[in-house]
């Protein structure tokens, strides 16, 4: 089989797999999410930690499972009390763990929310 033709295949299989995913932290630290959970090559893990000073940091992940690379979107329905804005671009994330971006509380000891669905495409 060719080179040319096995990265076509390769395309349409993810082509055919990828679906908007939506994700929401939940209280007990696990992700939710909703789409082909098992196979999505592509899936965003929020990390919040907090330090000694009472401010959390929340870190948005990426996971890709596969060696192909991809362009990946993600979109803030609810962002509050959280700084800085994240990027509304394309973000190109490669095989293995991937930082997106980061979070911080812009009141220290107020709450913050946050709900954001997010969906990829293969770079090709």
């Amino acid at each position: 089989m060719s080179k040319s033709l096995l990265r076509f295949i390769s395309s349409v299989f993810f082509y055919l797999l990828i679906s908007k995913a939506e994700s929401q932290a939940s209280s007990d630290n696990q992700d939710i999410s909703i789409g082909i959970n098992k196979w999505d090559p592509v899936h965003i893990k929020v990390d919040e930690r907090n330090s000694t000073d009472r401010n959390s940091t929340i870190k948005f992940l990426s996971n890709n499972s596969t060696y192909y690379t991809f362009k990946l979107l993600v979109d803030f329905q609810i962002l509050e009390n959280l700084v800085p804005q994240p990027p509304k671009r394309e973000i190109e994330i490669t095989h293995g763990t991937n930082i997106l971006f980061s979070l911080n509380p812009h009141i220290p000891d107020k709450g913050f929310s946050y709900r954001y669905t997010y969906k990829y495409r293969l770079n090709i």
